[in-house]
């Protein structure tokens, strides 16, 4: 038994029900509306990696987003870590390219860009112009976001550095002379 369709409705009750619940979820998730994005997530724990599916008129800007996507857009911070906390994927991309850290950079949205910088989101995604986070962020004249995101990247390679040296240096045997 699945938490993600109830057992006792009939197959089409339970298709709605999810369907309904998407379409909450995505509408919470671009609200910023936390009562309702933690109860789907109880009751649907993949619910954080579901994506829209978009409307023929909307294509191509519908793109196959996800709600981590649609609530860094919107700069909704909490909305973000609980969606983070629950499995979303940081460095997700729609059909455009476009991360939820994109977004959150281009919208000026700090807060939203530093809890996804916290968990890691890789700076170095370029979307389908060739542009990454942060020059997203300058062409929209959020120079301090650019350059925290620019900082971050950097961080991340030294922390790859630096915790690739420590793997290395605990496969080394010590030495001991022989006596």
């Amino acid at each position: 038994m699945t938490k993600s369709s109830p057992p006792s409705l009939p197959f089409t009750a339970a298709a709605a029900s999810i369907k309904e619940a998407t379409a909450r979820f995505f509408t919470a998730a671009e609200t910023g509306d936390m009562t309702v994005l933690a109860d789907i997530l109880a009751r649907f724990p993949g619910a954080a990696q579901w994506r829209t599916e978009p409307a023929p008129d909307e294509k191509p800007f519908g793109a196959h987003q996800t709600a981590l996507i649609a609530a860094a857009e919107r700069g909704h911070t909490d909305a973000v870590r609980l969606l983070l906390k629950h499995g979303a994927d940081v460095n997700a991309q729609h059909d455009r390219g476009w991360t939820a850290l994109m977004h959150a950079a281009w919208a000026g949205h700090d807060a939203v860009v530093e809890a996804l910088t916290w968990h890691r989101a890789d700076t170095k995604i370029r979307n389908e112009n060739d542009a990454d986070a942060a020059t997203l962020a300058r062409m929209r004249a959020h120079h301090d976001i650019g350059a925290r995101i620019e900082k971050s990247g950097k961080e991340d390679n030294l922390a790859g550095y630096h915790s690739g040296l420590a793997s290395a240096t605990k496969a080394l045997k010590p030495f001991r002379p022989k006596r």
